[in-house]
This record gives structure tokens, C-alpha cells and sequence, in this order.
């Protein structure tokens, strides 16, 4: 099985006891990856807010994605 995973969320720093801010773009999903020469790009969402895709402020996330099924890649929220 061809895996692999980058988690681009904020990140629990435990001598500074908060997560720190994610370090990649704003548009980039929160988990992409690699299955089998397919690349994979999922944003994560809080239950009861994936609709908040659709928001105006999302929708640099939203059109990132339709960009990436519209070249084959899977891609989710």
C-alpha cells in the first residue's frame, strides 16, 4: 500500500501550553496525502459546520478544492 499523510492543522506546542498557528496557506487543506498515485486533499471541519464551506470567507478553501477534483485528485470536506 502506497500511503502518505501531512496533517497541515496548528499544532499543540507543550512548552508554549497553545497550538501554534499552521504554517502553510490559508487555502491548503487541513490533511493531504498520497493513495496510490492518486493525491488526496480533505478540510476538516467542526461537527454541525461543514456547510461553513459554502461562507464567503471560505471560499478561497471551497474553490481550492473544486480545483483539485476538476484535475482528478480526490479531494472532500
Amino acid at each position: 500500500m502506497d500511503l502518505s499523510v501531512v496533517d497541515t492543522s496548528a499544532v499543540w506546542n507543550p512548552m508554549a501550553k497553545r497550538y501554534l498557528r499552521r504554517q502553510a496557506s490559508e487555502s491548503l487543506p487541513d490533511v493531504i496525502g498520497n493513495y496510490n498515485h492518486v493525491s488526496v486533499w480533505i478540510e476538516l471541519k467542526a461537527p454541525g459546520k461543514r456547510n461553513t464551506i459554502n461562507a464567503k470567507q471560505n471560499q478561497h478553501q471551497r474553490q481550492f478544492l473544486i480545483r483539485k477534483i476538476q484535475q482528478g485528485c480526490f479531494a472532500c470536506v
